[in-house]
């Protein structure tokens, strides 16, 4: 999405174009930049396990028996956190197919000579681009888009301030037609090729995530945490970002519509923190 989309509070993003592309690199620079500009105290590596109700607050289950303490938690995690497979994988556990969640690089695929990827989003497109940018020799996108619209897409791309060699990129990319079943090994596609699942040494599925939010699977009563008003829920300390509110039609948000979002909750929460510790002086008095 173009630098226009972007919204980092107090922090500029104006030595690049507004309708700039940011590539991965740019992307992970801003990111630490943004981190170390607002001092912002990152753990990385670490999984979060469970959220439970303790006391007045919440405790904070992480991998490697570590807990931490709350009395607000905010989920920024989006409610779509468990990868979704197309339903002819359902039956097939091989290291050859992965999740787009956990795509990193070419290399770390052991460099594969042919590699599909399945989907018809911007996912699937940025990584097709990036293992083809990568030196990867045969990249195909099993996609629903049809020739002419993925020719719009790169069309599109060619106007997006994006450097020349990635249209060119792009245009090298091997376009398939979706796929809609998977017989004795062979892919069928819809418009009635197949191709042995074995010809690629990787198969990447970019297909989606279930809406779910395990974390707090064990807080709510009756779906209650789902219902939110900008970032609000029928939880008291428990926030939620990144998710239309309660009885809206929108099935996502824009980044720029979580900023607004977060910026108001960020000063409710500042808010109402001052008033508690307002009142515990007013106590000891």
């Amino acid at each position: 999405m173009p630098v226009s989309e972007l919204t980092f509070p107090g922090f500029s993003l104006e030595h690049f174009h507004s309708e700039h592309f940011m590539t991965k690199t740019e992307i992970i620079s801003t990111l630490k930049a943004y981190t170390i500009f607002k001092k912002i105290h990152i753990l990385f590596n670490q999984n979060v396990l469970q959220i439970h109700q303790d006391k007045d607050g919440y405790r904070v289950e992480m991998s490697g028996d570590q807990s931490y303490y709350a009395k607000r938690v905010v989920l920024c995690t989006g409610p779509r956190s468990i990868p979704k497979f197309p339903h002819y994988f359902a039956a097939i556990s091989s290291s050859q197919i992965l999740h787009s969640a956990h795509y990193k690089s070419f290399e770390s695929l052991g460099s594969p000579e042919r590699v599909l990827v399945i989907g018809s989003g911007l996912s699937a497109r940025q990584i097709a681009l990036d293992l083809k940018q990568s030196g990867c020799p045969d990249v195909s996108l099993s996609s629903k888009l049809s020739e002419e619209a993925f020719k719009q897409v790169n069309a599109h791309l060619s106007t997006a301030h994006l450097p020349s060699e990635t249209t060119l990129m792009m245009e090298k990319i091997i376009l398939k037609k979706e796929i809609i079943a998977l017989e004795k090994g062979h892919f069928v596609y819809a418009d009635g090729s197949c191709e042995p699942i074995h010809a690629y040494q990787r198969i990447i599925c970019a297909t989606g995530y279930h809406f779910q939010l395990p974390l707090i699977a064990g807080l709510h009563t009756q779906g209650a945490f789902l219902f939110h008003h900008q970032g609000e829920t029928r939880l008291p300390g428990i926030h939620i970002m990144g998710i239309p509110s309660s009885g809206s039609t929108k099935r996502t948000v824009t980044l720029t519509e979580a900023a607004i979002e977060a910026q108001a909750l960020a000063a409710k929460i500042v808010v109402e923190i001052a008033k508690e510790a307002q009142a515990k002086i007013s106590c000891k008095l």
